[in-house]
């Protein structure tokens, strides 16, 4: 990959256990840290809720909105503890070298019913211009119709790739990539290569409970951001060096979308 601008995206299943609530996996989210530390170019992370805000979120069907008194203090609830995970993303990214500054979303966008996205991204452009690395991730932010709603990481991917146009594009999961099936339920086939021109003919499996969609909304969003002709690649985070070799510009286990 150079040297060039690149978002990634450390999913929630990568860096968390999603079985069990606020659980980190900590010597996880400490390799990737020192992975992604081995780039050198400008980047922007974004990382998942995992369990640190699915459960929760789904518990108080934060997707549909968070309406009234009790509804908000559902949304800060969720939001609270999202934020203590992205204390800890910050923390691993510094002790890796990486000069990490958080931005949540909350601050620079807001929803109307649970899409038409409306952001500020200034900030993410100055800090890049002081030499940081910016760090968001999927939350509760304001909702002009629900009063709160869920902004995935996916979905911020999108966003920050619109803005940024960068060279390539990671979305690092716990699936060695984009499957013709759902692995957990068969027999199935990692799909090396998507191309954009041909990607309706690709079905994105959903593995897991999750409110924000799973697989099928990771690969929707991937298709977005590789349309103008950005690198996507979509690969398993939970495996050593996966990372890092995608980084460098290396081929490996794991499926690349664009044409």
């Amino acid at each position: 990959m150079g040297d060039g601008m690149i978002l990634v995206k450390l999913g929630g299943s990568a860096i968390t256990h999603k079985e069990r609530e606020k659980s980190l996996d900590a010597p996880a989210l400490k390799r990737l840290a020192r992975e992604l530390s081995t780039y050198k170019g400008m980047m922007i992370v974004v990382h998942g809720a995992g369990s640190f805000g699915h459960m929760k979120a789904k518990k108080y069907g934060l997707d549909r909105g968070a309406r009234g008194p009790k509804g908000a203090l559902h949304a800060a609830e969720v939001q609270a503890d999202v934020r203590e995970l992205n204390l800890k993303v910050i923390d691993a990214l510094r002790c890796a070298g990486i000069p990490a500054l958080s931005a949540p979303p909350a601050l620079f966008m807001d929803q109307t019913a649970g899409k038409d996205v409306a952001a500020c991204l200034d900030a993410f452009h100055d800090m890049l211009r002081g030499g940081y690395v910016p760090v968001t991730f999927g939350d509760v932010v304001l909702d002009k119709k629900w009063g709160a709603s869920i902004c995935s990481g996916d979905i911020l991917m999108e966003i920050l790739s619109d803005e940024f146009r960068p060279d390539a594009a990671v979305f690092v999961t716990n699936v060695d990539g984009v499957f013709d099936r759902d692995p957990k339920l068969g027999k199935a086939s990692l799909i090396r290569r998507i191309h954009v021109s041909t990607a309706p003919k690709v079905k994105g499996a959903k593995s897991g409970s999750d409110v924000t969609g799973a697989m099928a909304a990771k690969l929707r969003s991937a298709l977005e951001i590789a349309r103008p002709g950005t690198r996507v690649i979509v690969l398993n985070g939970l495996k050593s060096g996966r990372l890092e070799l995608a980084l460098k510009g290396k081929r490996g286990k794991w499926t690349e979308i664009g044409d």
